[in-house]
């Protein structure tokens, strides 16, 4: 059987269509901020991770973060893999609730180590007395000085737009369990 070449034109042009749709309809690659999950259990301090993603070098990022201050307590901020020792981290809680972070260049304009990957730990303590369930960690803008939720700097010392995801402390149930007990004795 022969194919009319008008036959074959067609399909080809489908084919691309199809494949033109499916690349447009990927997102686009961008840069986000996202403060990971932790959990633990009354008395202990967790670590929530705040990854950073990009597809090009980065040199500073800023955050300002809200946290249930009933439940949580004493937060900090602890360096991650992409901070080198090229950059300084700083934070500071202006009131309870409340924590700004940065990491930036303390020498020159070293870029992250990757474009991917844990930034630096948000540190806290869950009080003895917090009940079991989830608690936000969240951008914010209040707080002295009026400044943004976050900033992210690239190697040009340019602001970059950048998408931001918030996370979570699960403070767990069975915090006072006795973990000696067995099922048989």
């Amino acid at each position: 059987m022969k194919v009319k070449p008008l036959l074959s034109v067609s399909l080809l042009s489908v084919s691309c269509l199809v494949l033109l749709y499916s690349v447009l309809s990927c997102p686009a690659f961008a840069q986000m901020i996202d403060i990971g999950d932790a959990s633990g259990n009354p008395g202990e301090t967790v670590l929530a991770p705040v990854t950073l993603t990009a597809p090009s070098d980065m040199t500073a990022a800023f955050m300002r973060v809200s946290y249930n201050a009933t439940v949580l307590e004493n937060p900090s901020a602890a360096a991650g893999a992409l901070a080198s020792s090229g950059h300084a981290l700083d934070f500071n809680s202006p009131a309870p609730g409340q924590l700004n972070v940065i990491v930036c260049s303390s020498s020159g304009a070293p870029a992250f180590t990757a474009q991917s990957g844990v930034l630096f730990y948000l540190q806290v303590d869950i009080k003895r007395g917090a009940a079991p369930g989830d608690y936000s960690l969240t951008y914010t803008t209040a707080g002295a000085p009026a400044i943004p939720t976050t900033n992210l700097v690239n190697t040009a010392g340019a602001l970059v737009a950048h998408s931001t995801s918030p996370g979570k402390v699960t403070v767990n149930r069975f915090a006072n369990a006795n973990a000696s007990w067995m099922l048989y004795e």
